[in-house]
């Protein structure tokens, strides 16, 4: 809503589901060994999803690592699949292959394991598709209690999560969460992943009590047998982190974040996305806390690791302008504010022009409301509004751009023109927090008398 802040909870979550497939195989089916040997889930990571794709069907390596023939004729028939891009049927006929009632506990496993990376890799239709139907031949072939089937409960939350159905994530994983502590006991490392993923869903939800209170049970399991080293422990951190920065608590943020960082220096090295997020992370909350140097710090240190790892045109990497572009605004360099926002808006213009801009439009907005703050914080309304409202129509949905122009009006002095602009916000967005911020906002005083209810 009305003004625009980097939130960095989405960047977070990119990497944490993913975080332990980059350290540790699971060491649950062959499919991990080759998933962790060839680097499949760091490419993910790295949203580089078309060399995953290419490395997955980098088939005779996959015979090499599977333990039988019957086992690889089959793995190799759903992996396969992977190589077929949404939209052309590959997952339909995979979910399709699912209805033969002769399926196996073997075959279920492997399945389980397409379902997991089909999540992670952001093919969330085609995660659920699958998912769905290899849950009704768990429950068939394992009974209700079975470990296998609250893998795919998780496997089934993790999707809902990515697709923002957080009720839903919610009530797979504590379908997941039961049969573990039934079966494994209270001190598990699946219980504690269990409760991890809880932590994630109800952060993304923004119930950040319950979020902290999973995350800090998984820690009470992880620190016993793994220590402080782990990279679980390292993702409970650093959802820790996000969760009391959130809720205004930074000192406590800044101490989960440089934990996390610590783990991951240690287990990844200086350079790796990952600890360009932690740095991230980092800024964010000294920038939220009012510490302006040291965001601006950490920020650099991020961008520096993205544009050697990423490379100069990716998504994080304009973010990062982004965020860099912030702490220089709220400490008051306007002029370097607008350098770093131009920069990030080269990118996200050409991000508008790939299949990825629709998943990169609100970042777009923010990007250039961003830009019409600084100006409008350099006391240069007028090109503020000339700047954004061409772009209104790009993004209808959005309040923040109506708010932002009305903002503008109020400081050029056109009163009419800025009411205007206010109830269009109000249309878009929710009026009563709409006028409830903005009866707050100094930018808005001189139409104060005119929108109180």
């Amino acid at each position: 809503m009305p003004r625009v802040r980097q939130n960095f909870i989405e960047s977070t979550h990119q990497y944490l589901g993913g975080l332990t497939k980059s350290l540790v195989p699971s060491g649950n089916a062959p499919l991990d060994s080759y998933l962790t040997n060839w680097g499949v889930w760091h490419l993910i990571k790295c949203d580089n999803k078309e060399d995953a794709e290419e490395r997955l069907l980098n088939l005779p390596f996959v015979g090499t690592l599977l333990n039988t023939e019957d086992n690889y004729t089959l793995t190799l028939r759903y992996w396969r699949h992977l190589g077929i891009k949404k939209g052309q049927g590959g997952y339909q006929r995979m979910a399709d292959e699912l209805e033969e009632t002769s399926i196996t506990k073997i075959e279920l496993s492997n399945i389980n394991n397409c379902v997991e990376f089909l999540s992670y890799a952001g093919w969330i239709s085609s995660a659920l598709l699958v998912g769905k139907k290899s849950l009704i031949h768990h429950l068939r072939l394992l009974g209700e209690e079975h470990l296998d089937v609250a893998a795919s409960y998780n496997n089934l939350g993790t999707a809902y999560l990515g697709r923002g159905e957080y009720d839903k994530a919610i009530d797979y994983y504590e379908k997941a969460l039961a049969i573990r502590l039934k079966s494994l006991g209270a001190e598990h490392a699946n219980v504690a992943l269990s409760y991890t993923c809880l932590g994630r869903s109800y952060s993304v939800k923004g119930e950040y009590d319950m979020a902290i209170e999973y995350y800090e049970k998984a820690l009470e399991i992880q620190l016993k047998p793994l220590g402080g080293n782990h990279s679980d422990v390292a993702e409970s951190y650093a959802g820790l982190g996000v969760a009391y920065s959130e809720k205004g608590e930074y000192d406590k943020a800044i101490g989960c974040h440089e934990k996390t960082l610590e783990i991951l220096l240690k287990s990844l090295g200086n350079d790796h996305p990952n600890v360009a997020t932690s740095y991230n992370n980092l800024g964010t909350a000294y920038n939220e806390k009012g510490e302006y140097d040291k965001a601006i710090e950490y920020k650099e240190k991020a961008l520096e690791i993205w544009l050697k790892s990423l490379g100069t045109e990716h998504p994080n990497v304009a973010s990062s302008y982004n965020n860099l572009g912030e702490a220089y605004s709220n400490k008051g360099e306007h002029d370097k504010a607008i350098e770093y926002y131009e920069k990030a808006a080269s990118i996200y213009d050409a991000l508008e022009q790939t299949d990825d801009a629709q998943e990169s439009r609100d970042k777009i907005a923010d990007n250039w409301i961003n830009q019409a703050y600084a100006l409008l914080n350099h006391k240069r309304g007028q090109e503020a509004y000339d700047l954004l409202e061409p772009v209104l129509n790009r993004f209808p949905k959005n309040e923040n751009i109506p708010y932002c122009l009305a903002c503008c009006a109020c400081q050029f002095g056109n009163l009419d023109l800025a009411l205007n602009w206010f109830q269009a916000a109000e249309q878009v967005g929710d009026p009563e927090k709409i006028r409830e911020f903005a009866l707050q906002d100094s930018d808005m005083e001189q139409i104060w008398d005119r929108i109180k209810v």
